[in-house]
């Protein structure tokens, strides 16, 4: 992709340069820069540098810098073009046209995906909100703590709880305006047979959130929950339920908690691969994504 230089300027200019590295990395004030732990490397003493007027990073231990696109490159892995694309998304500066047909669908893709997206996010809050709020949300709740799982930990991983019943999240959606097409489309939920109408896919489940690479809600895994006071438990329902593969999620490409230790990941160069959603998280909770982080803010606030 050839872009002009004075649109690549242009986009340099309207990305927030500090919002963007402050996604990937904690940053901290140092006079007119930020400063913070590189993510390209290990390291204990924060000795990456962002200028955000000025429009570039370095780090002074392994030496990387650059500006947006290089940094948005190097940390996602990706190539000019991709990168070039999200910048100019971000920052709404339209892109020169080198194939208007290919331009076309790929905003048409863009604009569906966006739509599904939303779809997702809506049930993903709605989870959340029902394990709070829902009479047997407590059961989920009891769940989450016998396994050890505190609170802050649930909420960054969204745990959430598919209330008992058919089709609690179809009213909610359908109350939102949402088509029922495009949820059955993402998985969320299925068409009755023999008649018209949907139910939902989950139902009385501990509700795990499942996040692309860029923390982007694609799918969702139902744990099984003890059955409600006075029911019987369903001996045809798995431990797991898991959203089917959509136009979002393909099963063998998305990886359960990595968008919340890429950062980590990267900078150590090894990954750490377990086998239960109930394990990773606390693996994550005990420091092995950012038990520097959590140091460094213990230190602060003492």
């Amino acid at each position: 992709m050839i872009i002009p230089d004075e649109v690549k300027e242009s986009i340099r200019e309207r990305v927030d340069l500090g919002a963007l590295i402050g996604e990937y990395v904690r940053l901290q004030k140092s006079g007119a820069s930020l400063k913070g732990r590189c993510p390209f490397h290990d390291e204990k003493s924060p000795s990456f540098y962002v200028h955000p007027h000025r429009g570039f990073f370095k780090c002074f231990g392994c030496d990387a810098k650059g500006d947006v696109f290089s940094f948005l490159m190097r940390m996602e892995g990706l190539g000019f073009g991709e990168a070039a694309r999200r910048l100019a998304e971000r920052a709404g500066v339209e892109l020169p046209t080198s194939d208007p047909r290919e331009d076309e669908a790929y905003r048409r893709k863009r604009q569906r995906q966006e739509r599904l997206l939303a779809i997702t996010e809506a049930a993903a809050g709605f989870y959340r909100d029902q394990l709070g709020a829902h009479p047997l949300g407590e059961i989920a709740r009891q769940a989450i703590a016998e396994r050890g799982v505190l609170e802050a930990t649930a909420e960054t991983f969204r745990l959430g709880y598919a209330p008992h019943g058919w089709d609690g999240l179809t009213r909610f959606l359908e109350r939102g305006g949402w088509s029922p097409r495009e949820a059955e489309e993402v998985g969320l939920i299925v068409p009755r047979r023999g008649r018209s109408g949907h139910y939902d896919r989950f139902r009385h489940r501990l509700m795990f959130t499942i996040t692309d690479h860029r923390g982007r809600i694609v799918a969702f895994s139902g744990r099984v929950l003890p059955p409600p006071p006075g029911e019987e438990e369903d001996a045809k329902g798995g431990k797991y339920i898991n959203s089917p593969e959509t136009p979002l999620y393909t099963k063998g490409e998305v990886l359960f908690g990595l968008h919340e230790g890429r950062v980590d990941i990267r900078r150590r160069g090894w990954v750490l691969l377990c086998e239960g959603n109930f394990d990773l998280l606390m693996l994550h909770q005990a420091g092995f994504a950012k038990k520097e982080d959590i140091d460094a803010e213990q230190s602060e606030a003492t």
